[in-house]
């Protein structure tokens, strides 16, 4: 939530601190009741969607265009202009990792 001071280079130092505990279940705030190994897939594809960004960033490509080159497709998620993180947040994560360059 970048409106109210939220970042997402955090979500990943977080995740990995979460999957430390000991659980089965996890109840998030969006989307199904999913398992450990679930969100394990989850900070992975974060990960893999924050290095690809980067790279694109990289390459000079810029904010207006990133998300129709960014592949997400393998990690099963979609980037169309209906989905979440297009609406709310695809803007705030390039200009954060642009940022943290």
């Amino acid at each position: 939530d970048y409106a109210n001071g939220g970042t997402t280079l955090g979500w990943v130092p977080t995740l990995e601190k979460v999957l430390k505990f000991d659980f089965d279940t996890v109840i998030p705030g969006h989307g199904p009741v999913s398992t450990k190994a679930d969100l394990q897939r989850f900070k992975d594809g974060m990960v893999t969607l924050q290095t690809r960004t980067r790279e694109l960033i990289r390459q000079g490509v810029p904010k207006d265009q990133y998300i129709a080159k960014l592949k997400a497709d393998d990690l099963g998620w979609g980037l169309g202009a209906d989905t979440l993180f297009v609406r709310n947040a695809a803007g705030g994560f390039y200009d954060e990792l642009a940022k943290a360059r």
